[in-house]
Formats: C-alpha cells, sequence, structure tokens
C-alpha cells in the first residue's frame, strides 16, 4: 500500500498538522510519498494547517474518492477510519 502525504505552505497553521502525520505512520503499514498526484498512490492525504485547505489546490477538483483531507487535528481514531474508508472506495 502506497500513501500520498501533500502539506499546505503552513502560512497560518492552527494546529502541529505534523501530528496526522505521526499518526498515519503509526497505524499503517505502508510507504509514504510527499505527492499531490494521485497517480501510484492508493489515497491522498491532504494536511493542511487551517479551513482555507490550499492543498488541494493542487490537483483542482477534490471529488476523487481517493483523497482525504484534514484541516484541522481529529482524534486518532476518527483520522484512521477517515483514510481506511478511502481506501475501501
Amino acid at each position: 500500500m502506497k500513501i500520498g502525504i501533500k502539506y499546505c505552505g503552513g502560512c497560518n497553521p492552527t494546529y502541529e498538522r505534523e501530528k496526522i502525520e505521526k499518526t498515519i505512520r503509526k497505524n499503517f503499514n505502508a510507504e509514504i510519498v510527499y505527492t499531490s498526484s494521485l497517480e501510484n498512490v492508493d489515497v491522498l492525504v491532504f494536511i493542511n494547517g487551517c479551513k482555507h485547505a490550499c492543498a488541494i489546490e493542487s490537483i483542482g477538483s477534490p471529488e476523487s474518492r481517493r483523497v482525504v483531507l484534514f484541516d484541522e487535528l481529529k482524534d486518532e481514531l476518527e483520522l484512521i477510519n477517515e483514510i481506511k474508508s478511502a481506501l475501501k472506495r
């Protein structure tokens, strides 16, 4: 399994964005790559520091089922479930 991660520019983060990546690495036995492309990844996780969610702008339409968007820190179980759900689509 391969999980892609795309961070926003970090101009106005309201939480420690890296905590989401740490949770992903801890709970998924997957290759993690930094990318803004859906090519060659099973799911693409956008980690935005605020509600503006500018990281997703890099792919245009966020309608893909294999995209997960975080713009705030979530409970570890909720985060895991959102990614697992995207992987099943």
